[in-house]
């Protein structure tokens, strides 16, 4: 969709070294790697054999070939034969199986832009903010800037020797790791198989190492709810049923969404604006669409507070 973007709208990260930019931020840390000098480079080993890479998920991924296939923990689809490696590949298949109405979207309210995470809509209501209005997180060594203070953290680390940056070591082989879970998981591969508890199905021979059905943790009960959702047979998980037509849904606000095509125009309640002719089904899309009309000075306040509590949100979720 890029191609349909005006070049003001699409986000670049530039490089504070040259005139390098790049579209997605993994481009730009993998293009990083040129101005820094070859012992300034960390580099992640395999401890089977003698593989080597500069990013970690290339080796986290590599390790999968020393595996046997009993000991890969896979994310199977509850709808399909789909199988996955990683909880993010299963997660973003998913949405394959929902209908359109199902799928939560953000949409910006100054533009028809949409987005299915709230992080991608943050970033882009940056286009519609002035650079005077943008936090940035300066760097107190080089030019570089960032938008977000983890960039900005990250970015640090660069001009730090080796020996002040902490690593937690492995006291069986060269491995380091900069934060300790890495380090927690990695000591698994040392340990002989009948010092790893398991925890066995009574049904089957499937065995794990972790006692839940996966390493999915929230703080809030419905994020838990919904993700149970993953682990259930189809016959398990209630539906939402349309008396009209065979649209099942499940979750009940889906349904109540779905049920608006069923109604004739004069039965649906709409929240129109009072400054143009705008209408719209729920009131929270009125809400957004009232900022068109506000003052300048009132406006930079509501965006700078939905700026903030997206940014809250985010966190929330990272820590998850």
């Amino acid at each position: 969709m890029l191609i349909h973007k005006d070049a003001s709208e699409i986000t670049t990260y530039d490089c504070s070294f040259c005139s390098y930019k790049a579209k997605r931020k993994r481009d730009l840390i993998g293009h990083m790697l040129i101005h820094k000098d070859a012992s300034e480079i960390t580099t992640y080993g395999c401890s089977f054999c003698s593989f080597k890479t500069k990013r970690k998920m290339y080796v986290t991924k590599h390790m999968l070939i020393h595996k046997d296939a009993s000991e890969i923990t896979t994310y199977d689809c509850s709808f399909c034969s789909y199988k996955a490696k990683r909880k993010s590949c299963l997660t973003k298949h998913m949405l394959i199986h929902k209908d359109a109405s199902e799928i939560t979207t953000y949409d910006c309210s100054f533009c028809s832009y949409k987005a299915k995470r709230k992080l991608n809509l943050t970033n882009h209501m940056l286009i519609h903010k002035d650079a005077s209005e943008i936090t940035t997180y300066d760097c107190s060594f080089c030019s570089y800037k960032a938008k977000q203070k983890i960039c900005l953290t990250r970015h640090m680390l660069i001009h730090k020797d080796a020996s002040e940056i902490t690593t937690y070591d492995c006291s069986f082989c060269s491995y380091k790791a900069k934060r300790k879970r890495y380090l927690t998981k990695h000591m698994i591969i040392h340990k002989d198989a009948s010092e790893i508890t398991t925890y066995d199905c009574s049904f089957c021979s499937y065995k794990a190492k972790r006692k839940s059905f996966c390493s999915y943790k929230a703080k809030r009960k419905r994020y838990l709810t919904k993700h149970m959702i993953i682990h259930k047979d189809a016959s398990e998980i209630t539906t939402y049923d349309c008396s009209f037509c065979s649209y099942k849904a499940k979750r009940k606000r889906c349904l109540t969404k779905h049920m608006l095509i069923h109604k004739d125009a004069s039965e649906i309640t709409t929240y129109d604006c009072s400054f143009c002719s705008y209408k719209a089904k729920r009131k929270s899309c009125l809400t957004k669409h009232m900022l068109i009309h506000k003052d300048a000075s009132k406006l930079q306040l509501m965006t700078a507070v939905l700026f903030l509590k997206a940014k809250r949100k985010l966190n929330l979720t990272n820590q998850c």
